[in-house]
């Protein structure tokens, strides 16, 4: 978080071009925001091209910014349509040409069970045109909780991943998405009621 000016884009995770056939990789259960860069474009999630299989699954992106005019500003861009996407929120892209989920090639990876402040998160399942102030806690800069506040389109709209890969269903607190037989939440958080 809080990513400023790159001297080339901005991101907060980029996945690089390399990899094989028999070797998955994952980006799992992660919170991304405040990736903001004057100079360049500015991305939350990148996967490159060329990645052979990337699962990228219960990843949290908010507010990714650009302030150079001629730049873009993008939560979760995919190069790679080997790209798996599920349950991941993508929120409040700021910025040149702004889109939550997109990239070359998003629209050959498989991607369902996501979620977006604007209308880029494709897939029947998926939920779309979600205000960022009802997701989460706090949106306040310098003082942002990301966890899912009460009533937000989130909870529940997930897909059960089962186990596989190790740590999948392990939310951002480190609690079990499945020890209370609840339905899988979209992002990083696994809600919880208060009490």
């Amino acid at each position: 978080h809080d990513l400023i000016d790159s001297s080339t884009g901005g991101h907060g995770i980029y996945i690089w071009g390399t990899g094989s056939a028999s070797n998955t990789r994952y980006c799992l259960n992660n919170i991304v925001y405040n990736i903001n860069n004057s100079n360049d474009s500015a991305f939350g999630i990148r996967v490159a091209s060329s990645n052979y299989p990337v699962d990228v699954y219960n990843n949290t992106v908010y507010h990714v910014k650009t302030e150079s005019g001629s730049d873009d500003a993008y939560c979760v861009w995919i190069e790679d349509s080997d790209a798996v996407l599920k349950n991941n929120i993508a929120a409040r892209p700021i910025g040149g040409d702004n889109k939550a989920f997109t990239g070359s090639g998003f629209s050959g990876s498989t991607h369902d069970y996501n979620l977006s402040t604007d209308s880029t998160a494709t897939g029947t399942n998926s939920v779309t045109g979600e205000a960022y102030g009802d997701l989460f806690v706090s949106t306040t800069e310098g003082t942002e909780d990301l966890h899912l506040k009460e009533g937000a389109d989130a909870i529940g709209a997930g897909v059960d991943l089962g186990t596989s890969p190790t740590g999948v269903n392990i939310d951002i607190d480190g609690r079990d998405r499945d020890s209370e037989g609840d339905d899988w939440d979209i992002g990083a958080d696994q809600y919880v009621a208060s009490g």
